[in-house]
């Protein structure tokens, strides 16, 4: 079946704190470079598409899982006529972390590649992802499958020393500015300001924080505004209190910063995870 429109479905549970989980299909959307705050884990269902992770583009076909990393900066967007579907769990660090030791893992994840061509897991994560949204499944079912899709992820796919981590000299610089950008993401920040906190020339600064993350600093800002934003739309928070909140300049700014990251506008957002959370 030919798609002929984006559409996004978000859904979470009180049952399932942090996790929350996504049902799309992108036909004409292109999402710029962003990142989460949590891990990512996509079955690709349909169609295909492409993302730029880890300095290469990586393909997304049926068959195929997305793992992406917290922090690791990332696009995507369809690269067939008839679109790319997929869904989405988005896991917090502290979940997974949780997950992990509850299948004798005893290291967070870390993923050897961003995509995995391992349809065997992708049934599994599928088979989690039904049970949590749609199928009237216990909740002892669901933590069945899903500690049985989780372990199998960590044992198949994960890594110690994963390639793609450069070691640098300028690491604790990089990590003293996201700090600072995390601590003061709704406030107006310089890049005077970012370049104090290292004796860094600002030229230097934008370099070396681009190269270590894949964004410029405001980027970066903002999306962690996006994902403030969403965290308080999933609580209730109306769009306008959430957008002064979060230091956007007004609902428009926030409205097209919404649809480029994530696909839905904040009211779309708000509305699906509002009748998520009931189910």
């Amino acid at each position: 079946m030919k798609l002929t429109a984006d559409k996004a479905h978000f859904w979470r549970s009180d049952k399932w704190p942090g996790f929350e989980l996504m049902r799309a299909h992108w036909v004409r959307h292109s999402f710029s470079k962003h990142f989460h705050d949590c891990y990512t884990i996509g079955i690709n269902d349909g169609g295909a598409g492409n993302f730029d992770c880890r300095h290469k583009k990586q393909d997304a076909w049926p068959g195929r899982l997305n793992l992406i990393e917290p922090g690791e900066t990332h696009t995507g967007g369809a690269s067939s006529e008839c679109g790319w579907l997929y869904r989405d769990f988005y896991i917090s660090v502290e979940c997974m972390h949780d997950l992990a030791q509850r299948v004798n893992v005893t290291q967070i994840p870390e993923f050897c590649s961003a995509t995995v061509h391992d349809p065997e897991l992708a049934h599994e994560f599928r088979e989690v992802f039904v049970a949590m949204t749609t199928m009237p499944a216990t909740h002892l079912e669901q933590d069945y499958l899903l500690a049985k899709a989780i372990r199998r992820l960590c044992v198949r796919h994960g890594c110690q020393q994963p390639a793609h981590v450069r070691v640098s000299k300028e690491r604790e610089a990089i990590s003293r500015i996201r700090d600072y950008i995390h601590a003061h993401f709704a406030e107006e920040i310089t890049i005077s300001r970012l370049a104090s906190l290292t004796g860094w020339s600002t030229f230097h600064l934008i370099r070396a924080f681009h190269e270590a993350t894949g964004i410029p600093p405001h980027a970066y800002q903002n999306t962690l505004r996006v994902a403030q934003a969403q965290e308080q739309l999933r609580n209730g928070e109306s769009i306008a209190d959430a957008a002064v909140s979060c230091g956007f300049y007004d609902q428009s700014h926030m409205n097209r910063l919404f649809r480029r990251m994530l696909g839905a506008t904040p009211g779309q957002y708000r509305r699906t995870a509002a009748i998520s959370s009931k189910t």
